[in-house]
């Protein structure tokens, strides 16, 4: 079952989803401080 997700080439779902799992962890936090800021994306994400 994990192998056929990494075969899986439908990138604009997968995007989407990690867009989503992105939110939901900086929502989930008791601190205001986000996981994943955008302003780091590309540098230490």
């Amino acid at each position: 079952m994990l192998q056929s997700w990494i075969d899986d080439e439908d990138v604009e779902d997968q995007q989407s989803t990690g867009q989503y799992l992105l939110q939901a962890l900086d929502e989930d936090r008791l601190s205001d401080r986000q996981l994943f800021p955008p302003e780091l994306k590309g540098l230490t994400w």
